[in-house]
């Protein structure tokens, strides 16, 4: 079961139209040992639940998550299972018997792109078949804390991924093959993002849930530090004009950004004042053109329910002309995954 948490009751601007830019459906084994409180069983029924507690959901994109792989045939393919899980969710939701959304619009997928080039062929082939139309990228999950305090060193990606020689030929395939890549690193790591994005300038790049400021751990007490730590690297990384950044991410256990409403405070107002500073300079960075808004449920539902994210979001961004939010609430989201108009 989720976290019970204190949520809003009122839905802000309901009017305004969403493409959720990352969010995972799973049905896991075991407790998620990084997400306490997670439900081990996300489908689309939950999703559907959530996307219809008041916010204009209209598209979404699923993310790969670790759920739905393959159990037989050729073990290199094993990833596509879960492309052709999301497919098969996307299908039923393009039925439209389960409302206006469209669920699993685009999909990114896991691909091990330390493979051959005739390899990393092989798998970009498997997914596209699997995705009937809709993979449209790769997730690289780079998140390394040196530090080991963060989670344990057996749950990590090993260190200096993104730089590593061996994805170089995959990262060259993706980028010839019209994918994107979305990348999840902590704070340290986003100048490891930079390094990428200049060896690799005509892919296009998503930085996943503002690059995790860190709170956990050896970063307790030290946030002053991980915001300028964080600040200076997205702001060179901003400066790569293939990179774009999601907006989200911040409930994620690691941040340690949850905050309790008082003194008559709803959840997204006491939300949006912990969220604030890094929401607000990653926009002025990057501008709306490069920002998308993201739910990362069900792994942010320990914090907050699926209507206060959305809230806290839309407090903090009161100040944008309704052309601006309608980029990073919906059309830079749309146009980097290539989700056609209805």
């Amino acid at each position: 079961m989720r976290l019970k948490s204190i949520g809003d009751v009122e839905v802000i601007e309901p009017h305004i139209e969403i493409c959720d830019a990352h969010h995972h459906l799973w049905h896991l084994q075991d407790p998620p040992e990084m997400l306490p409180g997670v439900a081990l069983t996300y489908l689309l029924p939950d999703y559907l639940k959530d996307i219809n507690s008041g916010h204009a959901v209209r598209n979404s994109v699923f993310i790969d998550s670790s759920a739905f792989y393959r159990a037989d045939g050729d073990p290199r393919l094993r990833y596509a299972g879960e492309t052709e899980f999301a497919n098969g969710i996307a299908a039923m939701s393009a039925s439209g018997r389960y409302g206006d959304s469209r669920v699993c619009s685009a999909i990114v997928g896991r691909i091990n792109l330390s493979r051959s080039q005739g390899e990393i062929e092989q798998l970009i082939d498997a997914h596209l078949a699997a995705g009937g139309g809709r993979f449209r990228g790769v997730r690289l999950s780079a998140a390394y804390d040196p530090t080991g305090s963060v989670v344990m060193k057996s749950k990590q990606a090993p260190p200096n991924i993104c730089v590593s020689p061996g994805i170089r030929n995959g990262l060259k395939q993706l980028s010839q093959r019209g994918l994107s890549l979305d990348v999840w690193v902590y704070h340290e790591q986003i100048h490891e993002v930079v390094d990428l994005a200049d060896a690799n300038p005509d892919l296009r790049i998503v930085l996943n849930h503002l690059g995790t400021p860190l709170g956990v751990g050896a970063f307790v007490g030290k946030a002053r530090d991980v915001y300028v730590r964080w600040r200076g690297q997205m702001e060179t990384l901003a400066q790569r004009p293939n990179c774009f950044v999601k907006v989200g991410g911040l409930g994620l256990p690691f941040c340690n950004l949850k905050a309790v409403p008082l003194h008559g405070e709803t959840a997204s107002e006491a939300l949006a004042e912990k969220w604030r500073v890094f929401v607000e300079v990653s926009i002025e960075l990057f501008g709306p053109e490069r920002c998308m808004f993201e739910s990362n449920f069900p792994a942010d539902g320990g914090c907050c329910d699926f209507r206060t994210l959305w809230n806290t979001y839309k407090r903090l961004t009161r100040n944008y002309s309704d052309s601006e939010k309608n980029r990073m609430y919906f059309d830079t989201a749309r146009e980097f995954y290539r989700i056609a108009s209805r």
